[in-house]
């Protein structure tokens, strides 16, 4: 074969070649993909250590947030609950266990048969309204190695609402017991008779707010009081006790059977305004120990128009 011949076949190789390999550049620069800022879908998995020296982190307290908790958000929030759970009385268990009532329930306690893993099976004590708020928030944190692959809920709200329509369903919601703290003298006891007369005597300069107080915004005040409390004669308990004539009744007094915590128990002595504006600016101040989550009402005018409000309850 004459040598011109070879000499196109080869050229027209080359030039083959060629016009593969810029089109296989243009191509990937036409069609390269992006990979995105954050992943589209989370599976939960192993959590990376802490630095060490980091501080120790955790969930804000959940008393604010369930102040202000809406049951019925809490509901629509469940949906992707109900993949794993049922939450009707007597409801079967599913992936994970039935979850009626389970406010003040044992945890991993024996629910129609269901096989909690080992790692909760460790914890001791009920679900309070903080343990519930540690687990939603993490599951995987709050016991490493459960079956419980759901990555948590990191809004506070959500999780409070929720915790609302958990309690709904029935159970008894109350706050993670305190760590005893080393015994106190008498003397100084915020909880003893003379610590009772003590915080009256410093109460006696809210006497002057409590005569501009104001019971209807009082009213407007204790909104947020409701979620635990009822106020009408003859209402049932809810979390907390119903608080009907509570001005001048003794404190931790009977009232249809609620349960005190022991440290509310200690205190001597009956609700007076005063003592009653003590407790409603800090109750684990007032009683160390008490089951009441809520972290106070900070503004001294409030305190009064509630406590006004209360007094009107007779």
């Amino acid at each position: 074969m004459p040598s011109f011949e070879w000499n196109k076949i080869i050229a027209s190789i080359l030039t083959a070649l060629i016009v593969a390999m810029v089109s296989g550049i243009l191509a990937e620069e036409l069609y390269r993909t992006k990979k995105p800022a954050t992943p589209v879908f989370l599976v939960a998995g192993p959590q990376k250590a802490a630095p060490k020296g980091a501080p120790p982190s955790g969930p804000k307290r959940i008393a604010p947030f369930l102040a202000k908790a809406d049951a019925k958000r809490g509901k629509s929030l469940i949906t992707v609950c109900s993949v794993c759970h049922t939450f009707n009385k007597g409801g079967p268990n599913k992936i994970g266990p039935n979850l009626y009532a389970i406010p003040g329930s044992k945890i991993a306690e024996d629910r129609n048969g269901f096989e909690f893993s080992a790692a909760l099976q460790k914890h001791k004590g009920v679900w309070t309204a903080d343990r519930l708020n540690r687990w939603l928030l993490d599951p995987q944190k709050f016991a490493a190695g459960t079956k419980m692959t759901f990555s948590g809920i990191k809004n506070e709200q959500k999780r409070a609402d929720i915790i609302a329509y958990l309690q709904s369903l029935g159970g008894k919601l109350t706050a993670t017991p305190a760590a005893k703290a080393p015994a106190a003298p008498p003397a100084k006891s915020a909880t003893s008779a003379k610590g009772a007369k003590g915080a009256e005597a410093a109460g006696a300069g809210f006497a002057a707010l409590l005569k501009k107080a104001d019971a209807k915004k009082g009213q407007t005040l204790s909104v947020v009081c409701a979620i635990c409390h009822s106020f009408n004669k003859g209402e049932a308990n809810k979390i907390g006790p119903n608080l009907f004539a509570i001005v001048g009744a003794k404190i931790a007094e009977d009232r249809s059977g609620f349960g005190f915590s022991p440290a509310l128990k200690k205190v001597k002595g009956s609700w007076t305004p005063q003592l009653l504006n003590k407790w409603l600016e800090d109750p684990a101040k007032f009683a160390p120990g008490t089951m009441m989550s809520f972290a106070g009402i900070k503004n001294a005018q409030e305190r009064a128009d509630v406590i006004a409000y209360l007094e009107s309850l007779k």
